[in-house]
């Protein structure tokens, strides 16, 4: 039986699932296509795929668990900042909102969930939703070349 070599170009089908066994992504309907074993381009979460088809058949299926690094980031208690709550703000936990946060060098426009409101401060989280969580991800593959 052929199996996938670094370099060919293959289509598969991926779903993406939470710890908690929740469904990112169904990708029962969409295949993707990607250059196995192709570590050049594209975020961590392409590039582990990419590896993991190497030696792969057709129609195989394989499980993949990947660390919150290579996913949606590690939570980085950075990019959570702490906001004066002036005037008739009515913000509650939970609201998306966005803030201006400004270093030595240069002001940037973050978008964050505020998640806890202390006296007259709101923290607001600008990580990704999702980031420390381990993701499993489901790949069936479909064709290579």
């Amino acid at each position: 039986m052929a199996t996938i070599q670094k370099g060919q170009v293959v289509s598969f089908l991926c779903s993406s699932y939470l710890s908690n066994g929740e469904c990112l992504e169904s990708g029962d309907n969409e295949p993707i296509r990607m250059v196995a074993g192709s570590l050049n381009k594209g975020n961590d979460f392409s590039k582990s795929v990419s590896k993991s088809l190497i030696g792969m058949s057709i129609n195989e299926i394989k499980q993949l668990k990947l660390p919150a690094k290579f996913a949606f980031g590690e939570k980085d208690e950075n990019k959570i900042f702490k906001m004066p709550i002036t005037g008739n703000s009515t913000y509650k936990i939970g609201d998306d909102i966005q803030i201006k946060v400004t270093d030595d060098e240069q002001a940037q426009v973050l978008e964050g969930t505020i998640t806890k409101i202390r006296g007259d401060y709101a923290y607001v989280d600008t990580n990704h939703p999702l980031a420390g969580e381990i993701l499993t991800v489901k790949i069936k593959i479909i064709s290579f070349d």
